[in-house]
């Protein structure tokens, strides 16, 4: 266990990093200054080229995307109004089209690289609007991929689609995500700015973690201290339980007391440009019991063999086997009930990509991936947990957070 007393200096000297970061985290370069985009005008015709090539390969005359991390990734576009149909309609040779409603328009040119945009007024049919589009086509469009499993793309949207433009459709959901998996030096920059604003956060909530007070104070701690340190609106709050709650894992805060000797489940998110760090530890208030600790310990030696277990080639099922190994060597593997993590990333309503380490899941690791390794152990009332942001490199991984792995200490 950490007293927290000894990580106060640690603490004082990360946030002062973290605030000096944010006077200029990442030197935009003239044409992101002028035109709000996160990336260079290059970066982005790299990845829509990408794009397109794999549409080629695929025999696609047409892609239509929703989600708004696949607009955001391909135009720069970002906007909170994603509760409403955004669509990017993307034809070979063309300029790509953006679909948004009207209150989004300002947004979509002051963030977006690309011009061709049609709007809707709210009492328009968004999905008749993009209907619209389409049937705008060439006659020469047979074959069109659609993200039917997007829960930004409803079926109602697809039949209108359908009905407008007699073609093939095909699901390209992960057409994009796939991409996004992969990180540039530039979103890293942003996932390791994201990733000191998480730790920020994760400090904050430890030292509110006071007999007497209650989650909520905690929660308010953490967003507090993030928010003040340079993080943006993350794609989800803290998850934060106390006591008998920190087994639940998923969960927030509901103004349970804090007391003496609970442990405190803390997952606070960070996010820089919509580019997602997010870290697990718990708080223990007043002396730790033993098997809390013993847990603790598994969670470390599960954390570690799964980072030391990736370099590109290697499966993401191979990763979750080494975790789930390590936390069977310590007879807890009855305590461990889910993937071992999980591709982080772009995230408006959650910050987790299609990617998983998991059981089954084959597809091999390559340098520029960036995972949440999330060992959780919990026996239905009582939870502890030690996760880590890696990445993977040309030869390794890296371990891109730096907090202690252990239970930590709450003042007091």
């Amino acid at each position: 266990m950490l007293p927290w007393g000894s990580r106060r200096g640690r603490t004082r000297r990360a946030m002062m990093v973290v605030r000096d970061g944010a006077l200029d985290p990442l030197g935009a370069t003239p044409d992101q200054a002028m035109t709000g985009l996160a990336f260079t005008l290059e970066e982005h015709h790299a990845r829509l080229g990408k794009v397109v090539a794999e549409m080629s390969a695929a025999g696609l005359d047409a892609l239509v995307l929703a989600a708004p991390e696949d607009l955001l990734y391909l135009t720069g576009f970002r906007s909170m109004d994603i509760f409403r149909l955004q669509a990017l309609v993307i034809t070979p040779g063309q300029e790509p089209l953006m679909v948004v409603r009207k209150v989004a328009r300002s947004s979509f040119e002051r963030t977006a690289w690309t011009r061709r945009v049609m709007t809707y007024a709210d009492h328009e049919d968004p999905g008749a609007v993009l209907a619209a589009a389409l049937a705008e086509l060439s006659a020469t469009v047979r074959r069109i991929g659609v993200p039917k499993r997007s829960p930004y793309f409803t079926p109602y949207v697809l039949e209108q689609a359908q009905a407008a433009l007699a073609a093939e459709w095909v699901d390209a959901t992960t057409v994009v995500s796939r991409h996004r998996w992969i990180k540039s030096p530039a979103e890293l920059a942003y996932v390791r700015q994201a990733c000191r604003y998480a730790e920020v956060a994760l400090w904050a909530g430890v030292s509110a973690c006071r007999p007497g007070r209650t989650e909520n104070h905690v929660a308010a701690a953490m967003l507090a201290a993030m928010v003040e340190a340079g993080s943006e609106t993350p794609a989800k709050n803290p998850l934060l339980g106390a006591g008998p709650r920190s087994a639940l894992g998923h969960v927030s805060w509901e103004g349970r007391p804090i007391a003496a000797g609970d442990v405190v489940f803390l997952e606070p998110g960070a996010c820089v440009r919509r580019y997602h760090a997010a870290v697990m530890r718990c708080a223990i208030v007043g002396p730790p019991p033993a098997e809390q600790e013993r847990w603790a310990r598994a969670c470390r030696h599960a954390v570690n063999a799964a980072i030391a277990a990736m370099r590109p080639g290697v499966t993401a099922a191979s990763v979750d086997r080494a975790c789930r190994e390590a936390i069977l060597a310590s007879g807890l593997g009855g305590l461990f009930h889910h993937r071992t993590g999980y591709s982080i990333g772009l995230g408006f309503s959650n910050w987790i990509e299609d990617l998983s380490l998991r059981e089954g899941e084959d597809t091999p690791l390559e340098a520029g991936m960036v995972f949440h390794v999330v060992p959780f152990l919990s026996d239905g009332q009582q939870g502890v947990a030690v996760s880590e942001m890696a990445l993977v490199t040309e030869d390794g991984a890296e371990r891109l957070t730096t907090l202690p792995q252990e239970l930590l200490a709450a003042p007091g």
